[in-house]
């Protein structure tokens, strides 16, 4: 910076058109990733270009968007200059929108690890299926249910039934954890293969949206007996409880119920 400051001013004395430094810029901090709005600002250069390419940067780090607009007003501040004005503010916001949008469009709906889908996807996934049953008048329980599988570490479940952590939060639990989700997803998918909804919800269970048939009877049986001899030959499998669940009537029951099998 101090570098900077001797070369501007020098620049000023040769050719006296170009705005000078404040007398206390050195000590002024210039946040990160704004040096180029703040050698705009100094040398009468192209600023909303210089805001875009800062937005876009910051954004890409994951800085949120009001601590951008605080650093913009510290390095005009920085540059001795008053208050961002709107274009410079306008260029910024409009570069950390578009990178952050297109973070957020480029997300996955699924665990990356456990392949399941998300509880807000099995959320937004109920709302559809109740709607159309409320369109064509048909009830819900009659039509649709979900297939739970409850997956549990050894050792994990208390004597009275409640799961445990003991404590170890440890990066190997909750990789382990993952793993045993992602045997589950599989199991699902290899039983209920025809495009049903498989989602994670909490952290031991997963559930299946599926159509009530005659089959589906068999269809869960098969996935206990699946899920049995994936885990025979692993001592740290744990329980697996594997059961089917009623949609209720209403949508905001079904909401509660996936509250309850959150927990």
């Amino acid at each position: 910076m101090v570098l900077f400051a001797h070369l501007v001013r020098r620049k000023n004395l040769v050719q006296g058109s170009t705005p000078s430094l404040p007398a206390d810029a050195d000590s002024r901090a210039i946040p990160r990733g704004f040096q180029p709005v703040v050698d705009a600002l100094l040398t009468n250069g192209d600023v909303g270009a210089a805001a875009t390419e800062t937005g876009r940067d910051l954004a890409a780090d994951g800085v949120p968007l009001d601590e951008v607009f605080a650093d913009l007003e510290a390095a005009y501040d920085a540059a001795g200059m008053a208050e961002p004005d709107y274009e410079a503010v306008r260029a910024l916001c409009q570069a950390w929108t578009e990178v952050s949008l297109r973070y957020l469009h480029g997300l996955s709906c699924d665990d990356p690890l456990s392949g399941l889908a998300s509880l807000p996807h099995l959320r937004s996934r109920l709302d559809e299926i109740y709607r159309e049953a409320e369109w064509r008048g048909a009830p819900i329980s009659t039509e649709r249910a979900l297939v739970v599988v409850e997956a549990y570490r050894a050792g994990t479940r208390a004597d009275d039934g409640s799961v445990g952590l003991g404590g170890d939060h440890s990066v190997a639990r909750r990789f382990g954890s993952a793993l045993r989700m992602a045997e589950v997803a599989d199991a699902l998918r290899t039983v209920f293969s025809g495009g049903e909804t498989v989602a994670r919800v909490g952290v031991h269970r997963a559930v299946a949206v599926v159509r009530r048939h005659p089959d589906l009877a068999a269809q869960v049986e098969s996935l206990r007996q699946f899920l049995r001899s994936r885990s025979a030959a692993r001592p740290d499998a744990g329980e697996q409880r594997v059961w089917i669940e009623g949609l209720p009537a209403s949508h905001d029951s079904a909401s509660m119920l996936l509250d309850e099998l959150a927990r």
